[in-house]
Parts: C-alpha cells; sequence; structure tokens
C-alpha cells in the first residue's frame, strides 16, 4: 500500500498580487502595501515604521490567515523595502 503525499493546491497570483490582498489592508485600516510573490511565499513591501502595527498579533494573524487561503504556505515583510540598491 502506497502512501500519497498531500497535494497542497497552488492559486496562481493574480498579474496584480496586491489587488488580492487590498480588501484585507481596508478591513485592518491599512494601507495599500504591495505584495510581492516568489514561489509560495507573499512578501508585504512595507516601510520598517509600519512594522509593528503589522506583527501585531491580531493583524499578524489575519494576514497569515488571508495568505492561507490564497494558497501561500509563507507571509512576510520585506525588510528592504523602500532601499535602493538592495539586493
Amino acid at each position: 500500500m502506497s502512501q500519497e503525499k498531500p497535494v497542497h493546491q497552488r492559486i496562481v497570483p493574480p498579474e496584480n498580487p496586491s489587488a488580492a490582498w487590498a480588501p484585507l489592508f481596508h478591513s485592518l485600516g491599512l494601507p495599500l502595501y504591495r505584495v510581492q510573490v516568489e514561489d509560495r511565499t507573499a512578501l508585504i513591501q512595507a516601510p520598517p515604521e509600519d512594522f509593528a502595527r503589522l506583527l501585531a498579533p491580531e493583524v499578524r494573524e489575519a494576514l497569515q490567515q488571508y495568505g492561507k487561503s490564497l494558497g501561500y504556505l509563507f507571509v512576510t515583510l520585506d525588510m528592504n523595502c523602500g532601499k535602493q540598491g538592495s539586493q
């Protein structure tokens, strides 16, 4: 008897992944942040001064749950947002 690995359905991100997040950002009273996609990770590009707000437990949980509902494995903050010449 072979064991089948679970299949994770990947939702192909829209051409503008930020638009998929706009309703959640709006409902949380957040500005519309740019969201980049790398593989199955959503990277929220926010300025460092917004990190404390985004990492508040209730906001962080909402971001993680929403990301999972879109098919992402990880939701992260881009810590290089706004820095020129960063790699």
